[in-house]
């Protein structure tokens, strides 16, 4: 239970990313050689989000193994313009995945093409606007859920993803300062009984036909798939 409070706690204090977001892109479209498709389900545990905010609009991912390298290019152009090494910003490659409507009220599709490599969720996004502004709501998620790999010209399907809150979701502070010890929520992934890839072929049946739908790329597997399920489990108890 200790590391299941830590995995919670530890996704929080990433807090919000200043990162620039990239569309990913539709896979109706010609999509280029080197990207794949991603698709997932997102269950939310409650009626809403906020007051406001009904639903997720989308999860953003983050590519982790093109990061060292985008560093080391920054700083190699940086000195030759002689900024040192820790006034270099550099920022990993950010996509999002765009809600894909199902006529479910609390299952949510993702889907998006992205271009091949290791990636991790930052968080699930939401935003409305509203005549006199936004509202926006957003839960961190990495290390909860994990890693996952793309491939160019394959599906990877990741299953499910739960946003399970741990408190009145209704309460003003909720989506407030993250209070130290205090968990408010969580998001585990879970395997899904029913696999991705009819959706994704009756969705989109522009892909090439040459596209791959056999064997679908899954989650890694890490040292927090027991954890995950016990969160799974909880989840479920709670939904019914």
């Amino acid at each position: 239970m200790k590391k299941l409070v830590k995995i919670v706690l530890v996704a929080f204090l990433y807090g919000c990313a200043g990162e620039p977001v990239k569309p990913s892109l539709d896979p109706a479209k010609n999509l280029p050689q080197d990207f794949g498709v991603v698709a997932l389900e997102v269950i939310n545990n409650s009626d809403s989000l906020s007051l406001m905010n009904k639903k997720w609009t989308s999860v953003i991912l983050v590519r982790l193994d093109s990061y060292a390298e985008k560093k080391r290019q920054a700083i190699a152009e940086g000195a030759a313009k002689n900024i040192s090494a820790e006034d270099v910003k550099v920022y990993p490659d950010v996509y999002s995945l765009q809600a894909k409507e199902n006529g479910m009220v609390h299952n949510q599709m993702f889907v998006g093409a992205i271009p091949q490599g290791e990636y991790t969720i930052s968080r699930l996004f939401s935003l409305v606007r509203v005549s006199n502004g936004s509202s926006t709501v957003e839960m961190p998620v990495y290390k909860m859920a994990g890693k996952f790999s793309v491939k160019a010209n394959r599906l990877t399907d990741l299953g499910g993803v739960i946003f399970q809150p741990l408190m009145d979701i209704s309460e003003p502070d909720f989506w407030g300062m993250q209070q130290v010890g205090k968990q408010k929520a969580y998001v585990t992934r879970f395997e899904k009984s029913q696999k991705l890839d009819a959706l994704i072929r009756a969705y989109f049946p522009e892909l090439p036909q040459g596209f791959n739908f056999d064997n679908p790329i899954g989650w890694i597997q890490d040292d927090a798939d027991e954890i995950r399920k016990d969160l799974t489990n909880l989840s479920r108890a709670n939904a019914g």
